[in-house]
């Protein structure tokens, strides 16, 4: 370089050159330490956002379910498909691992798990592009009419997809999520049919929770 030389190392063409290669080096070292800090906010944030999913429950925060959907007032029943008994009961409401009978009451924050089979009792195979526990209120019941009880608060479970069933064939549904405003809800059990109806499944059994 030509300011290596003793003959120019003084010369003011050379001075200007050094403050430009150290400010250069500033500007680098400066840039570096913006990235890391940026990165440093990036991770904290993302811990902060971590830290009240894993925690929802602490705030009443009940997260939607990634594959839930809404579930539109069953229009076409699904003839083919029906639910089959369990231990006496279509339905199966579950609390803390103790059976949830008509009358007992689920305290509110506490996991409530439904579980109910159905069977494919047709001759052809039968798909279903969907199926949910339909979950209404609260301050609505089975008694209710249909208009009025599919047209309250949507309370969502996780929606299974793609069922394919044989003929014979049963499926297993047993999703779980917990309830923060006390009042009465319903559930019913729903599929989605091929053409995207949503439908009743025979015989149309429905149960009514309190919770309080």
């Amino acid at each position: 370089m030509q300011c290596e030389r003793a003959a120019v190392k003084g010369s003011k063409y050379c001075q200007i050159h050094r403050k430009q290669r150290i400010w250069r080096r500033l500007s680098l070292s400066a840039m570096i330490a913006l990235i890391i800090a940026a990165l440093g906010v990036v991770s904290s944030i993302t811990g902060i956002l971590s830290f009240i999913g894993i925690n929802g429950n602490l705030f009443n925060i009940h997260p939607i379910l990634a594959n839930s959907s809404p579930v539109p007032t069953p229009t076409n029943p699904q003839t083919d498909i029906e639910l089959v008994p369990t231990n006496g009961q279509r339905i199966l409401v579950e609390a803390k691992d103790q059976i949830v009978f008509p009358g007992n009451v689920v305290k509110t924050g506490i996991s409530v798990t439904v579980s109910f089979t159905i069977i494919n009792n047709g001759a052809n195979v039968a798909y279903i592009r969907s199926i949910v526990i339909g979950a209404r209120g609260p301050g609505i019941s089975c008694e209710d009419k249909n208009s009025q009880k599919w047209a309250a608060p949507q309370m969502s479970f996780a929606s299974p997809a793609n069922i394919i069933l044989q003929p014979g064939q049963e499926y297993i549904y047993k999703e779980s999520r917990a309830f923060y405003i006390p009042g009465n809800y319903f559930f019913e059990p729903v599929v989605q049919g091929p053409n995207g109806d949503w439908g009743g499944i025979v015989p149309f059994s429905c149960v009514d929770i309190t919770v309080q």
